[in-house]
């Protein structure tokens, strides 16, 4: 089983052109962070139109994930925007939606290069146990941030594994669960 680093999807001219209008950092004027909702909605019709974004990354926001109780991450966004009363396209310009998916969607895990590589690089050597292997570098890496990011870094590293083995769930599943019990 080969396996390559996820990359940032190719964006077209007005997409990348929508994409750096985005304010990520959510460090911008009111008027700076309305303009950027705008953008990231019409990036987001742009990528659904032409499908764009990857079958993991897409699994990623509507498949259940571990700890939601059986719900997605679209579902609990949703019920979130009720409570907003937002519906729509207008659910793509919401800050949380901006922050947390949009940014995922289109760069891929969060997690330096290097790491990413080295967890590619073990998949690649095929080594006997491999789960235990990649448990044990996941930890390893983990240990290294902050206590207060571990959460996030757990996270990132369970959207990588979705990325490099989008069909085999119980190994998803494995690397997240020992992520999560060091942060």
């Amino acid at each position: 089983m080969q396996v390559h680093i996820p990359t940032k999807i190719k964006l077209t001219e007005s997409e990348q052109e929508f994409f750096d209008q985005i304010d990520f950092a959510f460090t911008a004027s009111p008027l700076k962070a309305r303009a950027s909702g705008k953008a990231s909605r019409a990036l987001m019709q742009s990528l659904i139109k032409r499908r764009a974004i990857p079958s993991a990354r897409r699994s990623y926001f509507t498949d259940p994930y571990p700890g939601g109780r059986g719900k997605s991450h679209l579902e609990v966004f949703q019920l979130k925007l009720i409570q907003l009363n937002q519906r729509g396209w207008h659910a793509f310009e919401h800050p949380d939606f901006i922050g947390r998916y949009l940014r995922y969607f289109i760069c891929g895990p969060d997690l330096p290069v290097r790491t990413m590589q080295r967890f590619c690089q073990i998949v690649n050597d095929e080594s006997p146990d491999l789960r235990e292997a990649l448990r044990a570098f996941v930890r390893q890496e983990i240990r290294k941030v902050s206590p207060s990011h571990r959460k996030d870094a757990a996270e990132e590293f369970y959207k990588l594994a979705l990325e490099c083995f989008p069909d085999d769930m119980v190994l998803v599943r494995s690397i997240r669960d020992a992520a999560v019990r060091v942060s």
